[in-house]
């Protein structure tokens, strides 16, 4: 199993009109943002050859809004945890934007999904 990396963050209940550039101003003061990479580990650049930081909204494939998660990578442990702190220490976890309380925790591991298997009856 995956071990947890302390500066990757998972982020839900965002509302689903919010965009990755809103969470990047929203996360932004915490500290210094990671680079997306690949799965091979190179470092991702946009058409400008500019890296890319590490915010990621997941959107619906057919409506192309957001579906209310994604994640935020930072450099360093420290501001990571700074982030996911409460609201009441600081921190964004509990927050109220646009009206709605967001969860922000240090994101787990993908676990392993067992192969798809056909149904018998059919």
């Amino acid at each position: 199993m995956a071990q947890i990396d302390p500066t990757n963050l998972f982020v839900t209940n965002f509302s689903w009109g919010k965009t990755v550039e809103d969470m990047k101003e929203l996360f932004a003061p915490y500290g210094e943002f990671d680079v997306l990479k690949d799965f091979e580990g190179n470092v991702k650049t946009d058409q400008n050859g500019n890296t890319m930081p590490a915010v990621t909204l997941i959107m619906d494939k057919e409506t192309g809004r957001s579906r209310g998660f994604g994640f935020v990578k930072f450099v360093n442990a420290d501001d990571a945890a700074k982030a996911c702190a409460n609201v009441e220490d600081g921190g964004l976890n509990g927050a109220e934007v646009d009206g709605r309380n967001i969860a922000v925790v240090v994101a787990k591991p993908r676990e392993e999904r067992p192969a798809y298997a056909p149904r018998n009856n059919y």
